[in-house]
């Protein structure tokens, strides 16, 4: 007997009926005191005979010192699979308690692992044998009504008496969880075994009670559940297409069966049949001692009510998201309404026990105390994804040895994981630049000084530009001499051979324009030859049809993205300093857009758009822009729009609360904007900070760090640039030709027989540290700040003595692992994550609106 709690009491009463008396092994590794003194009293006071029993502290004592034959599992659910694996893996044939294991993944793992053993593995869905729901069963079939419908309600109060003890709900564990599995037993009983599709599924009192709608092979189920009713009410009831009804109610056992012609009828083998639980014991000692039948108790033939309970879990979890994310959207994380907390608790309740900081999974205030605590990192890593442990340490007046249990908390909790990197105002942090990194395992590869080929790199085969814009901070006059073009492209190509497999290693950018190079469409192709999914950003005024004709490699990219700096010939000339170019690269735009349609070429195209201080009502006049792109244009459109702040100025001079604000009401006006069909194609990614306000969250900046902050060493193993001769910088804008200062930030040159492998090694071998000076994070793009604010933060949580690993962030766990396959590559494309390679637990942006995995305001799902 595993577990100590109501359950495995009810469990041992029936036991003690056996005959011969079993010897049992009882293991209860949290209230081993308490399953002693119960049995002290049941002796004692009732005079009951008790089997010999033997206590343990725990399952690994159990099977340390004892080899029983069967196993009964009722410990708490989340502890179900391993405590099955543990003893099938000793030899025992296992009867385990609803709900079995939460996914069909695991549920299949463990029916394998008890055919390999050639053991008994069964579910206690003791309803299914109860006579009562026989005789429901026999009435529906002599019937020979065709039912078209059915519909459930359990209904429990909070307390109430059942077998003898009072029965309060286990709150590690969801009402879907507690209850669906007995109405799909339910269903099965009457119907035999059926696939299970979700129709609807709402979270009510924040997760007490719930109304699913789904359907049970064709049959429309509806069913209603609730774990606080007033009264308890239990109640199955099939419909037939004329609207006669055939209803079992058991709310009181053997309840009372109503035929279709309106009689009554109660089941007369109640008193005189095993009860429920009788009889799952008496089925799982016959399977045992006759295998090889098809008992319907055994797992392998509830598969569908594993799968079906998963699903309307993932479905409850949904509901119970929403409830909670407009609160990851305050200021402040002080309080949460009831209905809040209530799926809140439901999300964080097991682990919390698991790690022993809440001792009773029944104690509801303790739990509540526990939950705003997890709340409170949730909140901040929400907002605040740079948060040390030392900072939350602090903030939560806890010990790091008590943290370290509530981050592990966290980190088993994956709805607590989407709530942090997946739906606050800091989601474009974490998904765009944070969770690739940790899922690469580069941060401890930068953090330790281990050589490693650049994460990413930056080439920058420009060789002049036309423009001289504003915000820039390169040379104007800038060029490179004509005769370092072939000699750089030829390093270029080179860098492609030698570079690891990751097909986002490499982008196309630069200070000067790219479309410049003359031999362009050759590199392209030669990357793209060699698996690389090449992105280029270019200003589009030399994308004429003339140098498509000249350059077709510029058909191999994955991506192409023009830069808009204006939305008419006189904002665009105020910030270029080129008065045709409006006009050019608008032409240019719809050309491109005709030559790709004509094609059938795959490449995204879109534009980049930098939001700057006093122009934000130009966001709405861009909408209309590309719209008039499109309708120039024909057939396939735009594909995406992102938009920007300007990084290049500190946040004190960029875009104010009053525009920040006004922001807000735009990308509302926007969302419906696109809907219309001129724009309906159109993903919208908003930069870090702007899609807090498509949220409705606070108006913030972009997170920036000083220049005392920067790292003397960079961190070559992440981000690089190249550029035409071949000179390797560290950060993003060191690699703008003649820019002041910033060669000192340039770390060796690729050449002929030196690559840049080599180069990075030879720099991170030579000790070399560059000291900031003011002004020098002028240097940085926004991705620069992002990935220093994230070093400097797993250095500080080393430090406190809570390493990065251990912090609240499950992803964190991989920092220092072997380079992986990313689940949504985003770093090749700064601005734009894949909407085909979004993360595997997060929803794919629709059609038409500002996106998901770009502005995310479309709702999140976990369900995979």
């Amino acid at each position: 007997m595993i577990g100590g709690g109501r359950w495995a009491r009810v469990w041992y009463r029936v036991l003690t009926g056996l005959r011969p008396q079993p010897r049992i092994h009882w293991a209860s590794s949290r209230n081993h005191n308490g399953v002693a003194d119960w049995l002290s009293e049941q002796s004692a006071v009732h005079g009951v005979s008790l089997p010999p029993t033997d206590l343990y502290a725990g399952l690994e004592a159990l099977v340390a010192a004892a080899r029983p034959g069967m196993a009964i599992v009722a410990n708490l659910p989340a502890e179900h699979g391993r405590t099955v694996r543990m003893l099938l893996d000793h030899g025992c044939h296992v009867l385990v308690e609803k709900p079995f294991v939460p996914t069909l993944e695991e549920a299949d793992a463990l029916v394998e692992l008890a055919d390999r053993r050639e053991r008994i593995l069964a579910v206690g869905l003791e309803l299914m044998l109860a006579t009562y729901v026989r005789g429901f069963r026999q009435v529906v079939e002599q019937s020979g009504l065709e039912f078209v419908a059915a519909h459930l309600i359990w209904h429990d109060a909070y307390s109430d008496v059942r077998h003898f003890t009072v029965k309060t709900p286990d709150l590690t564990t969801g009402i879907v969880g507690d209850l669906l599995p007995h109405v799909l037993s339910l269903l099965t009983a009457i119907r035999g075994a059926a696939g299970v599709s979700m129709d609807e599924g709402r979270a009510l009192r924040g997760g007490l009670e719930t109304e699913l709608r789904f359907r049970y092979g064709d049959l429309p189920v509806t069913a209603s559940l609730s774990r606080v009713a007033e009264r308890p009410a239990r109640l199955l009831q099939l419909e037939a297409a004329s609207g006669a009804r055939s209803t079992l109610d058991f709310t009181t056992e053997p309840g009372t069966i109503i035929t279709p012609i309106g009689h009554a009828i109660v089941d007369d083998r109640w008193a005189i049949a095993p009860r429920p639980l009788d009889a799952l014991l008496q089925l799982f000692l016959k399977a045992i001692a006759q295998p090889g039948g098809d008992s319907p108790i055994l797992a392998r033939l509830t598969r569908h009510i594993v799968a079906g309970t998963e699903a309307a879990t993932n479905t409850m979890t949904d509901s119970q998201l929403l409830l909670l994310r407009p609160f990851l959207l305050r200021d402040t994380d002080s309080s949460l309404p009831t209905d809040a907390l209530v799926a809140l608790r439901e999300q964080v309740a097991a682990p919390l026990v698991a790690e022993g900081l809440v001792t009773n999974p029944k104690a509801e205030d303790e739990l509540n105390r526990w939950a705003m605590r997890a709340w409170a990192v949730i909140h901040r890593f929400a907002r605040h994804p740079f948060t040390t442990q030392r900072e939350m340490a602090e903030a939560l007046g806890l010990e790091r040895s008590v943290l370290v249990r509530l981050n592990r908390a966290l980190r088993q909790s994956e709805p607590a994981q989407q709530l942090m990197v997946g739906q606050g105002v800091a989601m474009k942090y974490w998904e765009n630049t944070i969770l690739p990194l940790l899922q690469a395992g580069v941060i401890e590869t930068a953090r330790q000084g281990v050589s490693r080929h650049p994460f990413r790199v930056g080439v920058y085969p420009g060789v002049s530009c036309m423009f001289h814009c504003s915000f820039c901070g390169r040379d104007p006059d800038a060029t490179y001499a004509r005769d370092s073009v072939a000699p750089g492209n030829a390093l270029f190509d080179a860098m492609f051979r030698d570079a690891p497999a990751d097909p986002y290693t490499f982008y196309v950018s630069g200070g000067l324009e790219p479309l410049t190079n003359p031999g362009i469409g050759q590199l392209i192709a030669a990357g793209a030859a060699r698996g690389f999914r090449l992105s280029l950003y270019t200003n589009g005024f030399m994308l004429t049809p003339q140098l498509l004709a000249r350059q077709p490699g510029i058909w191999d990219l994955d991506t192409l993205r023009i830069s808009l700096y204006g939305v008419d010939a006189t904002s665009t000339t105020e910030v270029t300093c080129h008065p045709k170019a409006y006009a050019q690269v608008v032409q240019n735009a719809i050309a491109f857009l005709q030559a790709r349609n004509e094609r059938g070429a795959p490449l995204k195209f879109g534009f980049n758009f930098v939001v700057l201080p006093g122009r934000v009502e130009e966001v709405l006049a861009l909408a209309e822009l590309i719209t008039s792109i499109n309708r120039a244009a024909g057939g396939r459109q735009v594909d995406f729009l992102t938009l920007r702040e300007d990084y290049s100025v500190s946040p004190e001079d960029g875009l104010g609360r009053g525009e920040r604000e006004r922001l807000a009401e735009i990308f509302e006006q926007l969302r419906e904007r696109v809907l219309q069909p001129d724009l309906c194609d159109l993903q919208i990614d908003l930069g870090y900070a702007l899609h807090s306000l498509s949220e409705g969250g606070w108006p913030t900046p972009l997170d920036m760090v000083a220049h005392r902050a920067m790292r003397p060493r960079g961190y070559p193993q992440i981000s690089v640039v190249v550029d035409l001769l071949g000179d390797v910088y560290l950060y993003r804008e060191a690699g703008f030709l003649d820019r002041p200062g910033a060669r000192r930030y340039a770390i060796g040159r690729v050449g002929p027989t030196r690559s840049l492998h080599q180069v990075v090694t030879e720099f991170l071998a030579s000790g070399q540290a560059i000291e900031p000076e003011p002004g020098d994070t002028g240097y940085f793009d926004i991705f620069d700040h992002v990935v220093t604010h994230l070093l400097n933060q797993a250095d500080d949580d080393a430090t406190f003595g809570i390493p990065f690993a251990e912090g609240p962030i499950r992803d964190r766990e991989r920092a220092g692992g072997a380079h992986a396959p990313l689940a949504h590559p985003t770093l090749a494309h700064p601005t734009l994550a894949h909407p085909t390679l979004a993360h595997p637990t997060l929803a794919h942006p629709a059609a038409g609106q500002i996106s998901h995995v770009g502005a995310a305001i479309v709702p999140v799902s976990i369900a995979r």
